[in-house]
């Protein structure tokens, strides 16, 4: 036993070596229970109970909580003077999603109609998902109605379903049958497809509609696929209205033919049969297909004059369905080491084991048990910690960006924006003020080309920005950020194509008098990812 307790101290101290190289550390195991934010020049601080209730309760993989909690604090974590950690996201949105963390409180009611198209695009980036059960997120799915929708389809979905998962996402794997197949696979025979229809109002939310299939996705229709398929329709952004309702339709004729859904080369995502198509998208110019021949849907609805409309996006996702006994063959556990090869399960059989208790007798044989005991626990602990390490080391990356990974410094920018009525302090990262490296405010903050002088900081020793409203620079803060997040996003798609930040009609002439000013000859970059609210209070 001797040899296995010299692997697993070796794993210890690989596990230590490569943790050091990567610019984290262990710390004590007696773990503060508060964690200690500036969000955007907000203090706030958060139970680590709430990272870890939040974690159980919603996504397989809970970002903050990954970067917060654990037996490892990773060095390269942007901190203020006073030691809080900078989180550079929009303070209104982080301290609304925590408080619903915390609390399992429904949507604020007060909360800002201005917050609420991009709130959806913090949460995602952040790991966080709003009560909605999709590992993956959703680019299809509104943020704020997600929950709502998802409980809607599932309701219709057979079996006893607990959840979405998603597999393909066209905007992110490839719009062709080559890369649906990739990713759909024989192994995923329940699935939902979501289709993201545009609207022609620019200021009108998308149509979503889609389907369910019960057989795995394959490129030649089956003899006999999917009798309990449906076609239905989420949110309808022709007439969109409070009076609208989501709409379900099942197959007309019941019968062993080719019928369901299946994939050919042009089209992709078919639900129909034989040649014809109720739903269906084309790859070639990513429009949609929308019919009744197959599926009852009734004459001169909404869903059929959908057709030939550009998609936006589609995604699939496997109907997980409700777990019975869990199976007992432990996971593949991945990490910054292998552990494997640091230890390994007893050889002992349980004949050797009723030698050893005659040969030793009784206390012996119960010492060597407990010794193996421990032995295991503290593999088990190894385990833990590489995979802690592990995740923290990947929600560093996700939510601060691979330079910060890879121990890049980012230095941490506090500002005092002073309006002409309030003045307000805000907390962001440099990399955020220089996403437009062609602007004139990433020039303001490159120190070669502007150097600080003290007139340019309050008392406090911030970077003052003159005659400029807080609530127009927060929202061009919240433009960069979602730019440099999506320049490092990669396959994970976090923010989704449909969010953009909105501005109230009272900030609309200071919002488009800043971005002239200090975004010249490169206006598009904040411009193409904001939408004008109407009225003083928003739609």
């Amino acid at each position: 036993m001797k040899k296995e307790w010299d692997k697993l101290d070796s794993g210890w101290e690989a596990l230590e070596s490569k943790m050091n190289e990567t610019g984290m550390s262990m710390v004590s195991s007696i773990q503060p229970s508060i964690v200690r934010l500036n969000v955007g020049g907000l203090d706030v601080n958060i139970a680590r109970s709430v990272l870890r209730k939040a974690g159980e309760s919603s996504s397989s993989t809970w970002t903050l909580g990954d970067l917060f909690e654990g037996c490892v604090w990773d060095k390269r974590l942007p901190r203020c003077e006073d030691g809080r950690i900078v989180l550079d996201e929009s303070p209104v949105c982080v301290e609304e999603l925590l408080c619903d963390a915390s609390s399992k409180r429904p949507g604020n009611s007060n909360f800002p109609d201005d917050e609420k198209p991009y709130i959806g695009g913090v949460a995602s980036a952040l790991g966080l998902d709003l009560g909605m059960t999709v590992p993956g997120g959703s680019t299809t799915l509104p943020h704020d109605e997600a929950e709502r929708l998802t409980a809607t389809i599932l309701g219709w979905c057979p079996g006893r379903p607990e959840g979405l998962e998603l597999l393909y996402r066209a905007s992110r794997d490839g719009w062709s049958g080559d890369a649906l197949h990739a990713r759909c696979g024989d192994d995923s025979p329940s699935t939902i497809s979501l289709f993201r229809v545009k609207t022609q109002d620019a200021n009108t939310s998308d149509s979503i509609v889609g389907g369910f299939s019960s057989v795995p996705w394959t490129a030649l229709p089956p003899e006999n696929r999917g009798l309990d398929s449906f076609l239905f329709i989420l949110k309808d952004g022709i007439e969109e209205s409070h009076n609208f309702q989501p709409a379900i339709w099942g197959l007309r004729i019941r019968n062993p033919k080719p019928s369901g859904a299946y994939d050919m080369e042009k089209f992709g995502l078919i639900f129909g049969r034989g040649r014809i198509f109720d739903l269906s998208v084309v790859w070639t110019n990513q429009t949609l297909v929308a019919g009744n021949q197959v599926y009852a849907v009734p004459p001169g609805f909404q869903f059929i004059r959908l057709g030939g409309r550009a998609i936006a996006d589609v995604e699939v996702f496997r109907v997980r369905q409700t777990m019975g006994t869990l199976p007992t063959t432990p996971p593949t556990v991945t990490g910054l080491i292998d552990c494997a090869a640091y230890f390994e399960a007893s050889a002992m059989s349980a004949e050797e084991h009723e030698n050893d208790v005659y040969r030793f007798g009784t206390s012996i044989a119960g010492s060597l048990k407990d010794e193996r005991a421990a032995l295991h626990t503290a593999q088990r602990e190894l385990v833990q910690a590489n995979t802690m390490a592990a995740a923290s080391l990947k929600a560093l990356a996700a939510v601060y960006g691979p330079h910060t990974a890879a121990g890049v410094k980012d230095p941490i920018v506090e500002l005092s924006v002073r309006g002409s009525r309030t003045t307000e302090r805000m907390t962001t990262l440099l990399s955020t003020l220089q996403a437009c490296p062609e602007s004139a405010l990433a020039a303001r903050f490159d120190e070669a080309k502007w150097p600080v002088t003290e007139k340019d900081k309050d008392a406090h020793g911030r970077r003052v920005m003159k005659d400029c409203s807080p609530s127009v620079f927060s929202k061009v803060l919240d433009v960069l950020r979602m730019k440099k997040r999506e320049a490092w996003a990669g396959d994970d798609g976090k923010m989704g194509a449909a969010v953009l930040v909105a501005i109230k009609d009272a900030d609309r002439a200071p919002f488009e008098e800043f971005v002239n000013m200090y975004f010249p000859g490169c206006e598009s970059f904040i411009m193409d990812s904001v939408k004008f609210l109407d009225g003083p209070n928003g739609p």
